[in-house]
C-alpha cells in the first residue's frame, strides 16, 4: 500500500469546463470532492485527474463525491459515459469505485450504475457517504 500524501487541489475554468477537484488519501481509499459545472466533458476531465493519482498513489479503490456539481447529465450523456469514457480507465488497477451525489436524479443514477456495471466496472452510486465508504471497505 502507498504512503498517504497531502491534498490535491485541481481547479479548471476554461476549455468550456469549470470545475474544482478536491483529492485527499484516507487509509486505501481515495477520496475525491467535486465542485462545479457537470458536463460530459468536465466528467471525464475530473475521472482522468483521479484516474492519475490512484495510479500514482496505488490506490485501487476510489470514492468520488459530486454532490456539489450543479446539474444533471442527461441518459444519452450518462450512457456516452459510461460506456466510452469509462473504457479509457479500464485496466488502470482501480478495481472499485464509489459515487456518491444528490438524491435529485436517482433514475439516472440507476441507469449510469447499471451500464457501467453491466460492461465490467465495480462502480455503484450513493445517495449517503457512510454507506458508500461502508461498501468500498467490503
Amino acid at each position: 500500500m502507498s504512503q498517504p500524501k497531502g491534498i490535491i487541489s485541481i481547479i479548471v475554468n476554461g476549455k468550456g469546463m469549470a470545475y474544482q477537484l478536491e483529492i485527499n488519501q484516507q487509509g486505501d481509499i481515495l477520496m475525491a470532492r467535486a465542485s462545479g459545472q457537470r458536463t460530459r466533458q468536465a466528467v471525464l476531465a475530473m475521472a482522468m485527474e483521479i484516474l492519475k493519482v490512484c495510479i500514482e498513489r496505488q490506490c485501487s479503490k476510489v470514492l468520488v463525491d459530486v454532490r456539489e456539481l450543479e446539474g444533471f447529465l442527461d441518459t444519452l450523456n450518462s450512457y456516452q459515459v459510461a460506456t466510452d469514457d469509462l473504457s479509457k480507465m479500464r485496466g488502470k488497477g482501480l478495481n472499485k469505485a464509489a459515487i456518491v451525489d444528490r438524491k435529485r436524479g436517482t433514475e439516472t443514477h440507476r441507469f449510469f450504475e447499471t451500464v457501467a456495471r453491466n460492461r465490467g466496472f465495480n462502480l455503484r452510486m450513493f445517495i449517503n457517504l457512510k454507506d458508500a465508504i461502508a461498501w468500498l471497505r467490503k
